[in-house]
């Protein structure tokens, strides 16, 4: 553990007043002609850009489907999505990144055991797994069961809180209610001590997605992560 947390603002914490996928409506064009043209398309140039910004990784989740703005897995075989996983990889590697897939509740990669076989089986030095404080406590994960993986696999953490019910579906809840690490009902020290545990000593990702976040200004939003973060480094050190 180094002797100061690299910390970073993750995704939507300084986003402002956005609402993730918000006004997702069905597209006019069919899957097939979306999937050899957009899909293509964006994934080229987020790695393009991942290349020219020398972004150290990107993240990527199995399966959402979000049309009835719930969290529903589908499921693709998990072969399949080792070959996959595996091929952005090697994507990856080409501009000078990795990926880590996060675990997610409600999507095709929602425990440990299923994102470790993921990038275990496609094999490349590159892949990683991302472990989010809150996804473990909403898919009912110990935060001990990290403990169990070889330390080499855990190459993102993301940090926050959260209370200790649900509020609606669980996209709902992940979008509108989470806490700054501290305000919420998680043992976010707990979380931390494991994580140190492991000898993981990359960045700490914090990732607030909420009503009451987005209506910060930029430099609240910074400090009020900042500070909420530190102090519960404090803690777990303490």
């Amino acid at each position: 553990m180094a002797q100061s947390p690299r910390l970073i603002a993750s995704y939507f914490t300084l986003a402002g007043n956005l609402i993730p996928f918000a006004g997702d409506d069905p597209s006019p064009f069919d899957l097939p002609s979306r999937a050899r043209a957009a899909s293509d398309a964006r994934r080229e140039f987020l790695l393009r850009t991942a290349g020219e910004i020398g972004a150290a990784q990107v993240k990527c989740v199995g399966e959402i489907h979000l049309a009835s703005g719930a969290a529903q897995a589908k499921g693709y075989p998990l072969p399949r999505v080792i070959d996959a996983f595996g091929e952005l990889c090697r994507d990856a590697a080409k501009v000078g990144t990795r990926v880590s897939i996060e675990i997610v509740p409600g999507s095709g990669v929602r425990d440990l055991a299923t994102a470790r076989a993921i990038v275990e089986g496609a094999g490349e030095k590159n892949g990683g797994m991302l472990i989010d404080i809150w996804h473990m406590a909403r898919g009912g994960i110990r935060y001990e069961d990290i403990l169990d993986l070889p330390p080499h696999l855990i190459t993102a953490i993301e940090l926050d809180d959260a209370d200790a019910e649900q509020v609606g579906t669980i996209f709902e809840d992940t979008i509108n209610n989470r806490r700054l690490p501290g305000e919420g009902d998680l043992d976010v020290p707990r979380f931390l001590d494991v994580i140190m545990r492991t000898g993981y000593d990359g960045v700490y990702g914090i990732e607030m997605v909420s009503n009451e976040h987005r209506a910060r200004t930029l430099d609240d939003a910074a400090r009020a992560s900042f500070d909420a973060t530190m102090a519960q480094f404090a803690k777990a050190r303490g």
